[in-house]
């Protein structure tokens, strides 16, 4: 398997938009895909149950912020 990359599956004929395939070192995600986005360490606007319910493969996270001010605070 790739280490990383991208593949399109399918296109749509009267617009941009594609269903894809996305490829890391840690596995796949289908695309479109929602990404939760956690900054500062959390995921803001939504509790862990609602998370879980969600299903979602991947969390982005900005980990500039945690550079900028490390600690457990």
């Amino acid at each position: 398997m790739v280490a990383h990359g991208f593949r399109v599956l399918q296109r749509e004929g009267h617009s941009r938009a594609r269903v894809g395939e996305l490829w890391t070192a840690h596995g796949g995600v289908q695309t479109p895909a929602f990404m939760p986005v956690g900054s500062q360490a959390t995921v803001k606007g939504l509790s862990s149950d609602d998370l879980t319910g969600l299903g979602f493969e991947m969390v982005l996270c900005n980990a500039y912020h945690l550079y900028l001010r490390p600690g457990h605070q």
